[in-house]
């Protein structure tokens, strides 16, 4: 049995994303996990809206994955050309 979990959220800027990425890049060196930054000129995202639609969005994203166990999917953070 496995466990997905789904979240969501928006960064407030620019600072915010360099923050995160110097943050899960600190906890990954700490705990030994191998990190690959994301930065794709045009990628799609599944993405669900608050009524439950699916929709895919095309365009540019940037984040990091972090391979946190070789029994575990990586864990993505990758935003949007919104964030």
């Amino acid at each position: 049995m496995g466990v997905t979990v789904h979240f969501e959220g928006k960064l407030r800027g620019e600072k915010a994303l360099a923050g995160l990425l110097r943050c899960a890049e600190g906890i990954a060196e700490a705990k030994t996990w191998l990190t690959e930054r994301v930065e794709n000129d045009e990628a799609r995202l599944l993405r669900v809206r608050d009524d439950g639609e699916a929709w895919d969005y095309q365009g540019p994203t940037r984040g990091i994955i972090l391979y946190i166990h070789e029994d575990c999917d990586p864990v993505r953070f990758e935003f949007d050309r919104e964030l």
